[in-house]
Parts: C-alpha cells; sequence; structure tokens
C-alpha cells in the first residue's frame, strides 16, 4: 500500500491506531521514532503520525495529541502533496502519562 497511489480511506482500513486530538477521535499510521543527536547527548526523539486532512482540520503546533494511548505534543505539520493527508511530527509527553480511550 502507498500513501502516494492509494486513496485516503484505504490508506486508513488497516495497521492504524488510536488518535485523540482536540477532542476527535480518528485513526493514524505510526512510524517508529528518529531520534536527534548532538554527540552522545539525545536531543529528542521525534515520531511521526499520518493523519486524514479532513478530520484534524484544525490541528496545529503545541497541541496535545494522543497516539496509542500514549501522550504526545504536536512538533510540526505538514501536508501531503494532495493536501489529504497530514504528516505530523510528535514528541512524547513529559511526565510520560498513558491515556486510555
Amino acid at each position: 500500500m502507498s500513501i502516494a497511489t492509494d486513496s485516503v480511506d484505504a490508506i486508513f482500513s488497516e495497521d492504524t491506531v488510536d488518535v485523540i486530538a482536540n477532542s476527535i477521535y480518528g485513526k493514524g499510521l505510526l512510524e517508529q521514532p528518529t531520534t536527534v543527536a548532538i554527540g552522545d547527548q539525545i536531543i529528542f526523539t521525534d515520531y511521526l503520525v499520518y493523519l486524514k486532512a479532513s478530520v484534524y482540520p484544525k490541528l496545529k503546533t503545541g497541541d496535545a495529541i494522543t497516539v496509542d494511548n500514549v501522550a504526545y505534543t504536536v512538533r510540526e505539520i505538514q501536508r501531503g502533496i494532495d493536501g489529504k493527508v497530514l504528516e505530523v511530527s510528535i514528541q512524547k509527553t513529559w511526565p510520560l502519562e498513558e491515556k486510555t480511550f
């Protein structure tokens, strides 16, 4: 399955996780983290979650977001080429809190 060639609904129909942001429930595709380090010190760990733009039209940098029962903060949002998918860079919120749906 490819984000470039498949319909948005097909992309978000399998292998998704639960997402809550701004009191809106939906599904997203979570990618494994990328760690940014300087020397031997880890500065932060970024995660990416792909979301339907139509479900989260008001999502912005700094918003709280819960992905797969884990609290994160939105770092950056980019729209896909077609504008239907958001690529959201998120960072775990400290102290770590687990949320339940």
